[in-house]
């Protein structure tokens, strides 16, 4: 079947497209404020959010991690980072299939219009 055909057929209706939208926007709100919390590295390392640069926001002036601290963040915000973008595109694929998918017998009891 094609895309824009299956955008508009009867069974996709705009209640299931609501509701496949908000669970996408409501996931996507999640893995943003993961991407942008403050996070621990290396066992209580302070670094800032992944999206601003996941710098430290302390000098380390004792131990193995002297002069590791920005290496240290910048490692484990890329982790951060990926994350979010593989939960991101999870979240989008699912949306998609949502909508695109015909709707089942549950569905149709709960969203029923009468």
């Amino acid at each position: 079947m094609q895309l824009p055909k299956a955008l508009t057929r009867t069974d996709s209706g705009p209640s299931k497209q609501l509701m496949a939208t908000l669970a996408v926007v409501i996931v996507l709100l999640g893995v943003l404020a993961y991407a942008a919390s403050p996070f621990k590295a290396a066992g209580g390392l302070n670094c800032n959010g992944a999206l601003v640069g996941s710098k430290p926001k302390e000098r380390v002036t004792i131990g193995l991690l002297v002069g590791r601290e920005k290496a240290l963040c910048r490692a484990r915000g890329n982790s951060r980072l990926i994350v979010a973008g593989v939960a991101t595109l999870i979240s989008l694929v699912l949306g998609l299939s949502a909508v695109l998918l015909p709707m089942g017998p549950l569905e149709e009891f709960f969203l029923r219009r009468e």
